[in-house]
């Protein structure tokens, strides 16, 4: 956890803010997880859509992630709207 803490603090210092959505997240036994749909990153006045899957496993009382998913989009009105559609493109770096 201390690299995504790290992660997260050097992005929020480069002006990057995660804004959550709607999160919702559940717990049965050993395994929790948290999904939200409606988060966006936010860049001054910019911001892009994204929804994020967490997947954590309790393992000698401490809880370890096991998954982390996030990818750009956005859902409106039922069809999927990818990043391409929303006017934000991916670059490949050299």
């Amino acid at each position: 956890m201390p690299d995504l803490l790290r992660a997260v603090t050097a992005q929020h210092e480069a002006g990057l803010t995660v804004v959550p959505g709607n999160p919702m997240a559940s717990r049965a036994g050993n395994v929790a997880w948290a999904v939200d749909r409606d988060a966006r990153f936010q860049v001054g006045h910019r911001e892009v859509p994204f929804q994020l899957t967490a997947i954590w496993h309790r393992e000698d009382d401490a809880w370890r992630m096991v998954h982390f998913h996030a990818s750009p989009g956005d859902q409106r009105g039922g069809h999927w709207y990818g990043p391409s559609r929303l006017g934000f493109h991916a670059q490949a770096s050299p």
